[in-house]
């Protein structure tokens, strides 16, 4: 027996669990009632988004925000394989919602071509939205600099070294280092030291385009990362972050102190892994370094990119 799509659509419009479904790029094209019951946002609301865009915003028990840093939507597209995970949802009121998801590839002659993920809830208990993203914050942020902290930048770069290779896109990545940090501590103090490094993470961040990062790598390491147009952009954003640290001052105990940064850039290449790609630009500002600091160095060459 045959049955139609709309035979299908009825059929899970009256099951209890939420289903939606999405296209390979991640678009919402189907969103049943059970989904609206459980969180609030109606079919009108959800179809034509992309799953991102859906102001769910998942959050995994550990804090991480799943849309930027491990979708498992994304990641059952890529490997055509199934993926359970405890979450926590937005409601459209607002308040947070514990479910288990259950996403699973749909397979047509070999090739992925849709996922679908099934959710229900898990508990009836329902959680303050502004103390999971303040427990997300904590888990995902550097506590001094409130930049995102090396694991969530890893989570962002394996996402997106995924995305532009799989669309053709120029993901770039900075190592930066502030020069003479150790010397700067000894001369003025941690807290003169600890000020300088929230001084210069508040300027880049606000200086940063939609969808950029830049996080604390460790100590007095950052690394920014970030789809580009082209190649030589990056050494464009590069020195612009270069001279905004130039000129970022604080003043300690009467006096103006500056610092400066060495930073080396570079762009993903095919068969980069995560380890390869920022190694590659910590030994570019290594260079930098060696060149006399406060300088940008990069292997990119015009019409290079991923």
């Amino acid at each position: 027996m045959d049955f139609s799509a709309n035979t299908y659509r009825a059929i899970l419009d009256h099951v209890t669990d939420g289903v939606y479904i999405v296209d390979t790029t991640r678009k919402i094209v189907y969103w049943n009632r059970a989904a609206e019951e459980i969180t609030g946002f109606s079919a009108g609301e959800m179809l034509g988004l992309h799953c991102s865009e859906s102001k769910l915003s998942h959050i995994d028990l550990s804090g991480r925000h799943l849309c930027t840093a491990g979708c498992p939507l994304f990641w059952t597209m890529e490997s055509a394989k199934e993926h359970h995970e405890q979450v926590f949802v937005r409601h459209k009121c607002g308040y947070r919602l514990p479910i288990m998801t259950h996403v699973l590839p749909i397979v047509e002659e070999g090739k992925v071509v849709a996922a679908v993920e099934i959710f229900t809830r898990t508990s009836p208990k329902v959680y303050d939205d502004s103390l999971i993203e303040s427990l997300s914050g904590a888990a995902m942020l550097d506590e001094l600099t409130r930049l995102p902290n090396r694991r969530s930048m890893e989570g962002y770069l394996a996402y997106q070294m995924v995305e532009c290779g799989k669309y053709g896109r120029t993901l770039a990545v900075l190592f930066a280092d502030i020069d003479g940090f150790h010397h700067f501590n000894n001369t003025y103090g941690h807290a003169a030291g600890d000020l300088i490094l929230k001084n210069i993470a508040t300027t880049v961040r606000s200086n940063l385009k939609a969808g950029d990062r830049f996080a604390r790598w460790g100590g007095e390491e950052f690394l920014g990362a970030g789809v580009v147009a082209d190649p030589p952009q990056a050494i464009v954003i590069a020195e612009r972050i270069r001279h905004l640290v130039r000129n970022t001052v604080i003043t300690h105990e009467g006096r103006d102190l500056y610092a400066t940064m060495s930073i080396g850039v570079t762009v993903l290449r095919p068969g980069d892994t995560l380890e390869r790609l920022v190694g590659r630009a910590d030994t570019l500002m290594y260079k930098s370094k060696k060149a006399g600091k406060d300088r940008v160095t990069s292997d990119i060459e015009a019409g290079e990119g991923a």
